[in-house]
Order: C-alpha cells, then structure tokens, then sequence
C-alpha cells in the first residue's frame, strides 16, 4: 500500500520556502538604551548566516567605541559610507547607491 505521509510537507511547500529565502527580509533590533548590544547581536547574526551561505553585507554599523563589538565586523563585507559636502561640512551616510549597484552587479549572467 503506497500512502503518503500527510505531516510531510508537500513538493510545492518546498518550492515556496525557496523563494521565500531568495527575498531580502528586514530585521530590526530594538533596545531600551544605548549599550545593551543590539549591534552586537546583529553582528553575530551576520556572523552566523555568512556561515550558512548567506550573502551579507555590512552597509554601516556605529561601535560607540566599543572594542568587543568592532572586532565583530572583521569577516564581513562592508560598503564604504558616502561622503557628501554640505554647507562646508563633509558628512557621512551609508551610500545606497552603492549597495544596490552591488545586488545588481551579483545577480546571476552578469
């Protein structure tokens, strides 16, 4: 008797979690104060999912001087922030510009 098990989940379940993975997906950590290692954990989590495959990449991340947190950039690809002149004031933000050329400059038969 051929019957199909009806907890396993079915050929098409397995193709929407694939293109589910293929999207982009927004985390936010969110901390009641400064210092309690938001960034920390954000950084751990890129750690993490570089090592499962995962295409990250850092677009700007603020230390507060912290050492231990600095450290855990180090393995990560970073996008240099932009620079722009304003009022004879060189500001820095994260250039947007820039990371999404480099999403276009990854997609596949380029």
């Amino acid at each position: 008797m051929n019957t199909i098990d009806p907890s396993r989940p079915s050929p098409e379940r397995f193709l929407s979690l694939i293109r589910e993975q293929q999207r982009g997906r927004l985390k936010v950590y969110l901390g009641f104060a400064p210092g309690v290692g938001k960034t920390y954990k954000m950084l751990q989590e890129g750690h993490r999912l570089k090592q499962q495959g995962v295409d990250v990449v850092v677009g700007v991340v603020e230390t507060h001087g912290r050492a231990d947190t600095a450290s855990l950039i180090d393995g990560l690809e970073r996008v240099p922030r932009r620079r722009i002149e304003y009022r004879g004031v060189t500001l820095e933000e994260m250039d947007v510009d820039a990371l999404l050329r480099r999403q276009t400059d990854r997609r596949p038969g380029r």
